[in-house]
C-alpha cells in the first residue's frame, strides 16, 4: 500500500489543510482589526477638528453679540449671549475628552479653555447691570480688552487645527495603505479557500472510486470463490 493512500496520510493532509485555513483566518482577522481601528483613529480627528470649529464659532458669535450690544444696547442680544456661553462651556468638554488621549493637543485645550474663561468674564462685565454703557471709556476698554484675549484664542485655534491636521494626513496615509491592501488580502484567503476545498474534493473522489474499484474486485473475487466450489 502506498504511504498516499494509508489513513495516516489522510490525516496529516486533514491536519495541515486546517491549519492552513487557521493561519489565513488569523492573518485575515488582524488585517480586518488594523482596518476598523485605522478608520477608528481618522475618525477620531475629524471629530476633534470638528469641535474645534464649533468652538470657535460659538466664541466668534460672542464676541459679535457682545461688541452689537455695546454699539446698540439690543437687550435680546443678552440672552442669545448666555444661550452661546452655555454652548461654549460643553464644547470644551467634549473637546477635553475627545484630545485626552494626545498630551500635547489636551494641554493646548486646557489652555484654550483660560483664555475663553478670562474671555467670558470680559463678556460678563457688559452683561453686569451696574455696566455704564455710556461710559465710552469702560466700553473702549472693554471692547480692547476683549479683542486682545480673542486674538489669544484664535492662535490657539490655529496651532490646535494645524496639529490635528498633521495627525490627520499622517492617520488618513496609513489608513489608505491598510485600505489598498484589504481586497488582496480577502482575495488571498478565498483563493487558497477554494484551492484546498477542490484538492479535497479532488482527493474523496479518488479514495471513492479507489474504493468502488475494491469493492467490486472483491465482488468478482468471492463470486470466482463460489463458482470454483
Amino acid at each position: 500500500m502506498k504511504f498516499t493512500n494509508r489513513p495516516l496520510f489522510l490525516k496529516i493532509i486533514f491536519a495541515i489543510t486546517i491549519a492552513i485555513i487557521l493561519f489565513i483566518s488569523s492573518v485575515s482577522y488582524k488585517h480586518i482589526r488594523a482596518l476598523h481601528d485605522s478608520n477608528e483613529i481618522v475618525e477620531h480627528t475629524y471629530r476633534v477638528l470638528i469641535k474645534i470649529e464649533h468652538v470657535f464659532t460659538k466664541i466668534k458669535n460672542v464676541e459679535i453679540d457682545r461688541r452689537n450690544y455695546l454699539l446698540t444696547h439690543d437687550k435680546k442680544l443678552l440672552r442669545q449671549i448666555e444661550f452661546d456661553k452655555v454652548e461654549i462651556k460643553q464644547n470644551l468638554e467634549q473637546l477635553r475628552e475627545l484630545t485626552s488621549d494626545n498630551p500635547y493637543q489636551f494641554q493646548k485645550t486646557k489652555k484654550l479653555e483660560s483664555l475663553i474663561e478670562k474671555k467670558l468674564k470680559v463678556v460678563d462685565e457688559v452683561l453686569d447691570p451696574n455696566f455704564d454703557l455710556n461710559d465710552n471709556q469702560k466700553v473702549t476698554d472693554n471692547i480692547y480688552r476683549g479683542k486682545a484675549v480673542m486674538d489669544e484664542i484664535s492662535a490657539i485655534i490655529s496651532n490646535l487645527r494645524q496639529s490635528e491636521t498633521n495627525l490627520l494626513e499622517t492617520r488618513s496615509l496609513k489608513s489608505d495603505q491598510v485600505n489598498k491592501y484589504t481586497p488582496l488580502v480577502n482575495l488571498l484567503t478565498f483563493f487558497v479557500t477554494i484551492v484546498l476545498l477542490i484538492l479535497a474534493i479532488i482527493k474523496i473522489n479518488r479514495d471513492l472510486k479507489e474504493a468502488t474499484i475494491n469493492n467490486e474486485k472483491l465482488i468478482l473475487a468471492n463470486e470466482t470463490a463460489n463458482l470454483a466450489e
